[in-house]
């Protein structure tokens, strides 16, 4: 089987226009996890830095989105928006 590498493209994440790009996710799932893991990376440990408060999908300019939001540990909410257009609705 052929090894694929999960790579980050794009802005911050902060807004929807500079949303985190999502590349080499073979599948929405796939991309979903790679969310999660750039999330781990940037906050710490989901549920001992910071906890899912929501997670939502949108099209932004015919983009398809993920926005999470999270709670940090200080009691701040923050919204991350991800670009999943390359791996959405693939199974």
């Amino acid at each position: 089987m052929k090894q694929h590498e999960i790579r980050f493209e794009g802005g911050d994440g902060n807004t929807m226009k500079g949303a985190i790009v999502v590349r080499g996710a073979q599948t929405e799932l796939e991309g979903t996890y790679a969310a999660y893991s750039w999330l781990v990376q940037k906050f710490g440990d989901k549920d001992a830095a910071w906890k899912l408060v929501s997670h939502a999908h949108e099209i932004f300019g015919g983009r398809e989105i993920d926005t999470f939001v999270i709670e940090l540990n200080n009691g701040t909410q923050r919204a991350v928006f991800f670009d999943c257009t390359e791996s959405f609705g693939k199974f």
